[in-house]
C-alpha cells in the first residue's frame, strides 16, 4: 500500500492506472489510501499507531500481567502479533489465550499470525524454558470464530483446536483434565531442551 500511496502523491491524475495495477476498483483504492494516510504516510508510522492500540488492549484485559506485546511488521504482507503474559492458573491458559486472541486481532485487524506464551509468575526469568506454561500460534482470522461469552465453557474443548503448534508444560500435559486423551495438552508436552525459539524475548 505504501508504494501505491507514494505514486499517487506524486501523480494524482494516475489513480485509475494505479488501481488497475493493484487490481482493485478506483473508489476502493482511493478510500484505502485516505484511511492509510489518516494513520501516517509510512508503514512504520502506521505500525506505531496500531502497536499503541495493541498495548492498551491487552493490558486492559490483564492489568500488570503482560510481560510484552509486540507487533512485527518487518514483512508488511505478513504481520505477526505476539504476547507474553504471567498466567494466574495453569489450567486456564487456553481460556486466557482465547480472550487475548480477540483483543489482538481487534487491535491489529491486518495481522496474519498471533503468537502466545503464558509463563509461570513464580519464575523470575520469563524467557527461560522452565517458565513456559503454554505456547502456541493462531492464524489471526480464526479468532473470529471465538465467542467471548462462551470462552469459559469451550476454551479447553473447542476453541483450543484453533491454535497451532501447541506446547504445554509437563505438569499441564500430565494433568488429569488438560492432559487426558481428549484434553488440549494431550501428547503436547514441552520436553526439556526442545523449547521453540521464544516469540518474545524481553524479560518481564
Amino acid at each position: 500500500m505504501q508504494q501505491w500511496s507514494q505514486r499517487l502523491k506524486r501523480c494524482p491524475s494516475k489513480l485509475s492506472k494505479i488501481s488497475r495495477l493493484a487490481k482493485v476498483k478506483k473508489a476502493t483504492m482511493k478510500g484505502a489510501l485516505e484511511r492509510a494516510r489518516s494513520f501516517g504516510e509510512s508503514c512504520e508510522e502506521i505500525a506505531k499507531v496500531f502497536d499503541a492500540k495493541l498495548q492498551a488492549s491487552v493490558k486492559k484485559r490483564f492489568p500488570k500481567r503482560i510481560g510484552l506485546a509486540k507487533l512485527d511488521a518487518s514483512d508488511p504482507s505478513h504481520v505477526v502479533v505476539s504476547v507474553r503474559w504471567r498466567g494466574m492458573n495453569p489450567k486456564k491458559v487456553f481460556e486466557e489465550a482465547a480472550f487475548l486472541s480477540r483483543d489482538m486481532s481487534a487491535a491489529v485487524p491486518f495481522a496474519k499470525t498471533l503468537a502466545f506464551r503464558a509463563v509461570n509468575p513464580k519464575i523470575k526469568d520469563a524467557s527461560s524454558d522452565k517458565a513456559i506454561w503454554f505456547e502456541a500460534t493462531m492464524a489471526a482470522e480464526r479468532s473470529d470464530r471465538i465467542d467471548e461469552s462462551r470462552i469459559v465453557d469451550f476454551a479447553n474443548s473447542r476453541y483450543n483446536r484453533l491454535f497451532d503448534g501447541v506446547q504445554c508444560a509437563s505438569a499441564l500435559a500430565k494433568d488429569h483434565v488438560l492432559g487426558s486423551r481428549r484434553g488440549p495438552c494431550f501428547n503436547k508436552a514441552l520436553r526439556k531442551g526442545t523449547a521453540p525459539k521464544p516469540v518474545v524475548q524481553s524479560k518481564l
